[in-house]
């Protein structure tokens, strides 16, 4: 575990830089184009990466027809170039990969674009409302991920708190005994790279109180953040139903890898490509 996930944050590390901001040109396309057609274009422009496969993925069959084919998204739409990206043909899946973008049950994946860099992805499924707003946020220049959550002494932190670091968040429970077994690792990894991460283990169970992690989890809560779930965020991440389930952020905020299961065994003894590609800045060219 602690050599899987420290190759993943040794990657993401390096993006604590600052981006260059320049003046994106907002241009009206309205149809979905193929990538090689328009990657010329995505360093003056916004755009949506929207990755998806037509053999394995109802949930692309249901964004497509309930977010995709509204009057509402096309309106919108006409300030992005909207690209396509079909994982399982050749040239797609070499894409996929160059983005770190997860297969099943993680597709479909869409990444918005300004001047060729990424503001914040959507990760499965999505409603016409949410998706209007992400459209909102990358046309104001938004970056990364945030969500509210409260820590164990009542105070409500958002994940915007923790930018400039790579944030590991843990969502658990604790009675979930594989979530033990994570902290332990949770542990090493901390231990390593120190306060150049941040480590937030979110209990994502009703039936958990501030007293029973406590009790649950004494040794480790003064090594990282602990808190509760109360904003029920968690199904936005969790994707595969089980806990634990780890999502890394990077410096920005945007979410680059999430996993559910025990990770050691997933990061350390098969650590795939594609897996640890999710940390690394993707380049337009």
């Amino acid at each position: 575990m602690k050599k899987g996930l420290a190759l993943i944050l040794i990657l993401i590390l390096p993006l604590t830089g600052c981006i260059k901001e320049k003046e994106v040109k907002v241009s009206s396309q309205g149809e979905w184009k193929d990538y090689e057609e328009v990657k010329g274009k995505l360093n003056e422009s916004y755009a949506i990466l929207y990755f998806y496969s037509n053999e394995r993925c109802s949930a692309c069959e249901k964004l497509e027809e309930n977010v995709f084919s509204s009057n509402d998204f096309m309106e919108k739409a006409k300030d992005f170039l909207l690209i396509k990206v079909d994982v399982d043909s050749s040239e797609g899946g070499q894409l996929a990969y160059k983005y770190g973008i997860q297969y099943i049950p993680y597709l479909p994946t869409v990444i918005f674009l300004s001047n060729g860099t990424e503001l914040f992805r959507i990760v499965g499924m999505a409603t016409l409302d949410e998706f209007i707003q992400k459209m909102d946020d990358a046309l104001k220049g938004k970056m990364g991920d945030d969500f509210p959550f409260v820590l164990l002494d009542g105070t409500v932190k958002h994940l915007s708190d923790y930018r400039g670091k790579p944030v590991i968040v843990d969502f658990m429970a604790t009675w979930c005994q594989p979530c033990h077994m994570q902290m332990e690792e949770l542990s090493k990894v901390k231990e390593h790279f120190g306060n150049d991460i941040h480590i937030i283990s979110l209990d994502i169970y009703e039936g958990d109180d501030t007293d029973k992690i406590k009790n649950t989890f004494g040794e480790y809560i003064s090594k990282w953040i602990f808190g509760i779930d109360e904003y029920k965020i968690a199904s936005k991440y969790v994707l595969e139903g089980g806990i634990p389930t780890l999502a890394i952020f990077d410096s920005y905020g945007r979410w680059k890898y999430v996993k559910t299961g025990y990770t050691s065994c997933l990061l350390y003894t098969s650590p795939s490509p594609r897996d640890l590609s999710t940390s690394r800045m993707p380049s337009s060219a």
